[in-house]
């Protein structure tokens, strides 16, 4: 994996006026946890050429931003204070170098000379007109130039610095400190993009580390590269000027509105209990991630906090969440409205919540353990028809759970959604931010494009369907007359689940109902007759009975009794013949698949019918 620092040029001038004024520690706060986090260094620039490093180690159980306080945004602002005054803290450097082009030269040399690492060899400057990163193959490359993307696109990047505007853009003059640095370091440059939709800062770094983290950053990278050069070469640039937007990038991506986007919901399934998760400060960080846009909000979005005990709250339009303190305030206020709900509850509620067909729906699991995500190769257009609405549901982090997934895609069978799909997207900590960006960049939808798997129902049976097929075992088992089973040639059937839950004994019948209540049910004790040979070949035997349902297998045993009863002077009562083969054929479920008494069943017509099945 190749060697990867950040720098960010942020608002105010802590070392005249200190950390109040415009310096935005709430965003320097996101962006340094989420650099850190990748094991990135991350040098923060600010307007009076005050120059902050951290270093991994800054964050963690042996940094001073421990863990135990969930790096929250106060820690933080302690530790900014605590370098102020002149403290010592470990993964941090504090300076003021006297020139901007000094700045940008300390950060492009002095971490050489700390460590033994090469040179900064690339540089990645992110631009909303850069090149784009993600659904890039929609541009057309001359075939030279497709040949060296093809030739490099395997080769891992070199050390790289990725230069980012934090809570402002880059002023001409820090442009023009950086293009004359790489001239001097002869360092290649090249702008890119994340997309059509300016996103936060915090969010593009998370992008880039799940992008690093599922191993298709560098190919995106070396493609950006080629363009890079082959738009250089058609305008005759130097070396080293800077990669515009390229001309032979597709001119019909328009930044859409986010309003116009297609409905996002994100679920997020946590093992504590819901009053606890809501003052992590993580979850503040997750609203921020899931709502916000660089100076707008995802209006058609939605986040569903959930907990083992079935608790939910779903969230909409959280608007004063950019402080951390502010978002814990607001989740604390929403608590009230959680309610009891599952998975399956969830996803509907939302698709009414978002004036969506649940048929329209297609879902992503974030497991861990499958195979990152790919992007796809080219951004999807919009189309005039509804577009599809996406759930990307978190379970537990994204850990591997097997009892996770069956979970999911019940739900997802259950409520017939258009696709689903498994795949890895960086966590709870990088997730968010990445499934946000590609769906705003029309990326997410032709990802999830798999058809759920069917949903296992369980065979249903009547009442009187089971009083059919147990009379008819009770006369073709009676004395001397072999089972329906040894006629048909096939082994002795299994004991179902009739007999296996109910304390009524084996060939017993069930109490009758209406005009067959006064019907006489008794076992007859039948002689020993001759079996006609017809009833002990299979092709004889019809359709139905060879599929074993009720019907056959009380037809056929009525056939058996009464060639027994032609040579038998013992008399028998038998129920009206008539009325039981008026009874549907139905499907016999075993023990193991249902847990309903068949006390318990409903008496079925005729016509079979959805709404009276009995469900595991």
């Amino acid at each position: 994996m190749s060697q990867m620092e950040w720098l960010l040029f942020c608002r105010g001038c802590p070392s005249r006026h200190g950390w109040t004024h415009q310096s935005r520690v709430d965003a320097l706060s996101r962006c340094a946890r989420a650099a850190l986090f990748m094991g990135s260094p991350c040098h923060l620039l600010f307007e009076d050429r005050t120059l902050l490093t951290l270093e991994p180690d800054f964050i963690g159980e042996d940094g001073p931003w421990v863990c135990a306080d969930a790096y929250s945004e106060r820690c933080f602002a302690e530790l900014l204070e605590n370098l102020l005054q002149g403290a010592q803290l470990h993964g941090a450097k504090w300076r003021v170098p006297t020139t901007l082009s000094g700045c940008i030269a300390e950060v492009l040399e002095s971490s050489r000379f700390a460590a033994p690492l090469p040179p900064f060899e690339l540089l990645l400057d992110f631009r909303e007109k850069g090149h784009p990163l993600l659904g890039q193959h929609s541009v057309s490359l001359p075939t030279s130039a497709a040949k060296a993307a093809a030739a490099t696109m395997l080769q891992p990047l070199p050390r790289t610095l990725c230069i980012i505007g934090g809570v402002r853009d880059v002023f001409p003059s820090e442009e023009q400190a950086i293009e004359t640095a790489c001239r001097e370091l002869w360092a290649a440059r090249c702008t890119i993009s994340l997309g059509p939709v300016p996103e936060l800062t915090s969010k593009c770094i998370k992008v880039i580390g799940a992008l690093r983290a599922g191993g298709c950053l560098d190919a995106a990278v070396r493609r950006c590269l080629v363009i890079s050069a082959s738009s250089r070469k058609s305008r005759g640039a130097g070396e080293h000027s800077i990669a515009r937007y390229s001309p032979f990038t597709d001119r019909t991506r328009h930044a859409r509105p986010l309003s116009l986007r297609p409905p996002l919901h994100v679920v997020v399934r946590t093992s504590k209990k819901l009053c606890e998760f809501v003052l992590c400060p993580s979850v503040a960080t997750l609203l921020v991630d899931v709502f916000l846009a660089s100076g707008d909000i995802n209006r058609t979005t939605l986040l569903t906090l959930m907990d083992a005990e079935g608790a939910a709250l779903t969230l909409h339009v959280m608007r004063r969440c950019l402080a951390e303190s502010d978002a814990l305030e607001n989740l604390q206020l929403q608590l009230r409205r959680a309610r009891r709900a599952d998975l399956q509850q969830v996803l509907l509620d939302g698709q009414r919540l978002l004036h969506s067909d649940v048929r329209q729906l297609r879902v992503l699991h974030a497991d861990e353990s499958q195979p990152p995500l790919v992007p796809p190769r080219v951004v999807a257009t919009p189309s005039s028809a509804l577009s599809p609405s996406v759930a990307v549901v978190f379970w537990n982090g994204g850990t591997a759970d097997p009892i996770a997934a069956a979970t999911v895609s019940s739900a997802c069978s259950a409520l017939g959604v258009q696709a689903y799909a498994r795949a890895s997207v960086g966590g709870l900590k990088l997730g968010p931010a990445f499934v946000g960006v590609l769906h705003n960049s029309g990326l997410l939808v032709p990802t999830l494009c798999t058809q759920p798997p069917p949903q296992v129902q369980c065979p249903t049976v009547s009442k009187s369907q089971l009083l059919a097929r147990t009379v008819g075992r009770t006369a073709a088992t009676a004395e001397g007359v072999p089972s329906i089973g040894y006629c048909l040639g096939s082994p002795k059937p299994n004991r179902s689940w009739l007999h296996t839950c109910s304390p009524i004994p084996r060939g017993a019948v069930w109490p009758l109902r209406g005009a067959q209540a006064t019907a006489a049910v008794a076992s007859t004790k039948i002689s020993a007759a001759p079996i006609n040979p017809a009833l002990t070949h299979p092709s004889s035997v019809p359709t139905e009975a060879r599929g074993n349902t009720s019907t056959g297998v009380a037809c056929c045993a009525e056939d058996v009794a009464r060639l027994a009863a032609k040579d038998s002077p013992v008399s028998q009562e038998c129920l009206d013949s008539s009325k039981d083969r008026s009874v549907a054929a139905s499907t016999e479920a075993p023990s193991s698949e249902c847990s309903e008494h068949a006390e318990e069943l409903e008496e079925r017509t005729p016509e079979p019918s959805a709404t009276a099945d009995v469900s595991c």
